[in-house]
């Protein structure tokens, strides 16, 4: 059963969260396999919000029961959860298995101290998985004000990676299908069948991120 970080392991932590998001945007099954062995040596004790990640982003289709339900588990407790980095963590593991509803009270936490309190990135991303979520609900006025101001925050800050991503779709109609980093996320999960092997057809929306083969 994954653990809450141990004194200590905060630097391992986040560097394996870094090299999960390298896997998933680099979209290759090789790049999977030092990410595995290397949370493998955490077990039995791997981070909560790592270990969910690891399996929504690598597999979110074929997720298995277990790991949905200490997902909802840890939904459960967010509610007394002061960390925004880790607020943010299990909502983008959420994010693809459609469970970012249940977060959405932590994550406008993450919003305000973001705002009040100078904790921008995760406000940011916060602002991200809110408004993608307003989007899929129908709420798309309160989905591009909240992109919009997401995306103001990464002109202002520097965050270049969410700023091009803004930038290359600049200009979509109001209403229509504006187009985000954590948006193609959940087209990959709603339209790809599965993970797929390089050479295989890829998803129209988001190439070739989902490599993972199946268990």
């Amino acid at each position: 059963m994954p653990q809450a970080t141990k004194p200590g392991e905060t630097e391992l932590t986040d560097a394996l969260h870094t090299l999960l998001q390298v896997c998933f945007a680099g979209g290759r099954e090789e790049l999977w396999e030092p990410f595995e062995r290397a949370i493998a040596r955490l077990a039995p004790d791997i981070p909560a919000a790592l270990y969910l990640g690891s399996m929504t982003l690598a597999d979110p289709l074929r997720t298995p029961a277990a790991v949905l339900e200490q997902l909802s588990k840890e939904i459960d407790g967010l509610g007394q959860e002061l960390d925004p980095t880790r607020i943010v963590r299990l909502a983008i593991a959420c994010n693809f298995v459609d469970r970012v509803p249940g977060c959405r009270q932590a994550l406008w936490r993450v919003v305000r101290a973001g705002r009040e309190e100078g904790a921008i990135a995760s406000g940011i991303f916060a602002l991200i998985l809110l408004g993608v979520d307003d989007y899929w609900s129908g709420q798309w006025d309160e989905a591009h004000r909240l992109l919009d101001e997401a995306d103001e925050l990464c002109d202002v800050h520097g965050y270049r990676l969410l700023f091009m991503t803004r930038a290359r779709n600049a200009g979509a109609p109001r209403g229509g299908m504006r187009v985000t980093t954590t948006r193609h996320v959940r087209c990959a999960t709603r339209c790809c069948s599965g993970p797929r092997r390089g050479g295989s057809e890829p998803c129209s929306v988001l190439p070739g991120r989902f490599k993972r083969s199946p268990r």
